[in-house]
């Protein structure tokens, strides 16, 4: 999660090794991730609006809620490397709109040994971020707190902007005034 946010960061801040690393951002869905999710009666999307947007969808399209755990959610190592350094909370990459190309899927908690069992023999790399929840809304957990990702406002906001730095500061402020 967050190499695309990633790569668009690179390229907005002018970064020197950005085209580098663009060359080297290839992302490939899993057809078994998508089988296995079919076989289990479950719902998917790609991840092309990155991870929260493309949750948003999902979230409106069913009336869900999500409650995501940040401490499993898989940043990509170099993404979560370069925020860290920068002093910027790793969420943002999974907060801002351009994707990874990944699946963002829900598997029935009923099939989900079925599912898991699928997906292994495939060797196909799952990561269960969270879980449905009664409540509409996505919910970010942290510690032992939910703290609603209030995505509208934020597109709003995002809106608002041009691509580049005012996009990012939008981001950060956001992500800040949640205390992420």
């Amino acid at each position: 999660v967050g190499f695309g946010n990633f790569v668009a960061f690179n390229n907005n801040m002018d970064m020197p090794d950005a085209a580098t690393i663009e060359k080297s951002w290839r992302p490939i869905c899993s057809r078994d991730v998508g089988m296995a999710v079919a076989a289990c009666g479950g719902s998917c999307i790609d991840t092309s609006d990155g991870l929260f947007f493309s949750m948003r969808q999902m979230q409106k399209v069913g009336k869900l809620g999500f409650c995501i755990d940040h401490a499993l959610v898989p940043y990509a190592s170099k993404a979560k490397e370069v925020a860290q350094a920068m002093d910027i909370p790793p969420v943002l990459l999974a907060i801002g709109e351009v994707g990874d190309y990944g699946l963002l899927f829900t598997v029935p908690q009923q099939q989900e040994e079925v599912f898991l069992d699928i997906t292994r023999k495939h060797s196909s790399e799952i990561t269960k971020i969270g879980c449905i929840i009664p409540e509409e809304g996505i919910y970010f957990r942290q510690e032992d707190e939910n703290i609603l990702i209030d995505l509208d406002v934020l597109k709003e906001k995002l809106d608002s902007h041009e691509e580049g730095s005012g996009y990012v500061a939008e981001l950060i402020d956001f992500a800040q005034a949640i205390d992420f």
